[in-house]
């Protein structure tokens, strides 16, 4: 009697009827649960066997189920921790590999006893191809366990060695301070602060014939020799940092001596020449309500007017100390958010300012080299901050012009915005930024420099403001301000 689909008895829904019917019949599939019958220890412990023994077939006959039209059936040995990969996630799996190989598979149910198996009908190419495909799905399991565990390996020793170094730690447990090399941990250990912490971590008095200090490699090995269980227990390799001390040693002698050589040289400011300056503001109230991309070319005769030729920044005043830093105007949150993601017209390049500059004094491209802010001079010098910018070069006229783009946004609305708010003030009804054009000759070159300023003092001269202030409200004397 011919059998169905499902050739199981215990799968077979046809059963009721007491007939089985050579054509597929559709009736609901079987339930198949994912839950493993084996204990939760023993699922990742399967061996697999050899890919020889990977399948069993039975062919019709006498012993296993009979076969039709020159199919078979085939038991493959998959492990009970794998039937869930052969499903897949809702069947998809098993729908792919029946409908590619042409096949039909049935995986036992999760409570079927021990000795279940996989079992595959139909062409006998296609139930061998369907098999090895199936003991590849099984490998790649073990593969993926293996991977997970190397890569767990990697990222634990990736971490490790993010934690510290072999020779010292990270940071220092006493000062709190980071060292990030071998440099950096001998001027730590001979620091004045870090010898201050040891003094008071010991219970004896530590007497050294060389104190550490500026380039004093022997006085840290004697102090690491006369505290080696507590630089011990830091995490300093004592032994390890005292054999390197002759190389730091040589390293400290050639620093001194080429630092003594560059002492020896006369100043020369010769090299660099100002010429002339041009002082200008910019006006930054919209006129419109749009916005432009620092990408997208401003329209020039719009540029011109808001380019304030001959206005001069703001007069620096000196405020009683401490002094309470102004709080942003929130009516302004929008502007400034624009502005600080450089938009059209709350910012501007610097270079398309110097050329509007340079068109209000009538003067031509052709008489420079170069046009520039000060940001390319700072990525030529090696600043890291804004060697990761974009720039952009064109030659208009003999002039190459240079278009700077910056990676990150700046936000004005933090302490330092505020303190250069208090010693130069701000129009709200005309809200303006500063710039001084520079125009300078290096050897042959001729550069028109422009660059943003805060203010000026009593001599007319332009003033830059920095500050270390990060999140304090008041401005105080121990706060370090340079103006330059």
């Amino acid at each position: 009697m011919p059998r169905c689909a499902y050739h199981e008895p215990a799968l077979c829904q046809h059963e009721k009827t007491g007939t089985h019917s050579m054509e597929p019949v559709k009736h609901k599939p079987p339930k198949v649960s994912r839950e493993l019958p084996q204990p939760a220890a023993d699922r990742g412990r399967h061996i697999l066997k050899q890919k020889t023994n990977l399948a069993t077939v039975t062919r019709g006959g006498n012993g296993g189920p009979r076969a039709s039209h020159g199919q078979f059936f085939m038991k493959v040995d998959v492990p009970a921790s794998a039937w869930g990969k052969i499903i897949g996630k809702g069947g998809e799996t098993l729908k792919r590999l029946q409908e590619e190989f042409g096949v039909r598979i049935v995986v036992p149910r999760a409570d079927s006893k021990a000795e279940a198996t996989v079992t595959v009908r139909g062409p006998p190419a296609a139930c061998e191809a369907c098999a090895q495909h199936m003991h590849v799905i099984v490998e790649g399991m073990s593969r993926g366990k293996t991977k997970a565990a190397t890569q767990g390996k990697t990222k634990s020793a990736a971490k490790q060695k993010h934690q510290g170094h072999l020779l010292w730690p990270t940071t220092c447990q006493v000062c709190k301070s980071h060292i990030s090399s071998i440099c950096n941990a001998f001027d730590h250990l001979g620091s004045n602060g870090h010898l201050k912490m040891v003094k008071c971590g010991i219970d004896t008095t530590l007497l050294l014939s060389n104190p550490p200090g500026d380039g004093s490699i022997v006085g840290v090995v004697e102090l690491l020799e006369k505290s080696r269980d507590f630089h011990t227990q830091l995490g300093f390799d004592v032994d390890a940092l005292t054999a390197q001390a002759p190389a730091m040693q040589q390293l400290f002698l050639a620093k001194q001596a080429l630092r003594d050589e560059i002492a020896r040289l006369p100043a020369i400011f010769d090299w660099i020449r100002v010429e002339q300056r041009f002082n200008s503001a910019w006006d930054e109230s919209p006129l419109s309500g749009r916005t432009l991309s620092i990408l997208e070319a401003p329209p020039f005769d719009e540029l011109c007017a808001r380019c304030l030729v001959g206005e001069k920044p703001p007069l620096i005043r000196e405020p009683g100390l401490p002094a309470l830093l102004p709080k942003p105007n929130p009516s302004g949150r929008q502007q400034r958010a624009l502005k600080a993601k450089h938009q059209f017209p709350y910012d501007v390049d610097s270079s398309r300012l110097g050329i509007a500059v340079l068109h209000m004094h009538g003067m031509t491209l052709d008489a420079l080299d170069v046009i520039c802010g000060t940001s390319l001079i700072k990525a030529l010098s090696g600043d890291s901050g804004r060697c990761s910018d974009t720039y952009f070069l064109q030659r208009m006229m003999g002039a190459v012009c240079c278009l700077h783009v910056p990676k990150r946004y700046y936000d004005q609305n933090d302490a330092g915005h505020a303190v250069e708010q208090l010693l130069c003030g701000s129009d709200s009804k005309r809200p303006r930024s500063f710039f001084t054009s520079s125009q300078v000759r290096i050897r042959n070159w001729r550069i028109l420099i422009t660059s943003e300023v805060d203010g000026r003092d009593a001599d007319g001269d332009v003033v830059e403001i920095k500050t270390s202030i990060r999140k304090s409200r008041f401005l105080k004397e121990s706060v370090a301000l340079q103006v330059a």
